[in-house]
């Protein structure tokens, strides 16, 4: 099962396009991000993402991915602002 944590991760990959800005917004190392974007590829049993020294890809799977995954955080984010947001009786 995805984890949000997940869902929230690998979409600021899709992104920001680079394993170095999502180390630098994360406060992370570079390895780990590497680490966890394996990892998550390694769970999911396919690659997400293309990597080469100078781009960053999405693969199919990783664009199915990411635009399944906004919308599950955007419903997530809405209800926990309504419920957030609403007064005790």
């Amino acid at each position: 099962m995805a984890s949000l944590d997940d869902l929230r991760f690998f979409t600021l990959v899709a992104r920001l396009g680079s394993l170095t800005a999502v180390a630098r917004e994360m406060g992370l190392t570079l390895p780990a991000v590497s680490k966890r974007l394996t990892l998550l590829e390694q769970r999911l049993g396919v690659q997400l993402v293309l990597r080469t020294t100078r781009r960053l890809d999405l693969t199919l799977e990783g664009e199915r991915y990411v635009e399944g995954a906004r919308p599950i955080i955007s419903q997530l984010d809405e209800l926990e602002s309504v419920v957030s947001n609403s007064q005790a009786l």
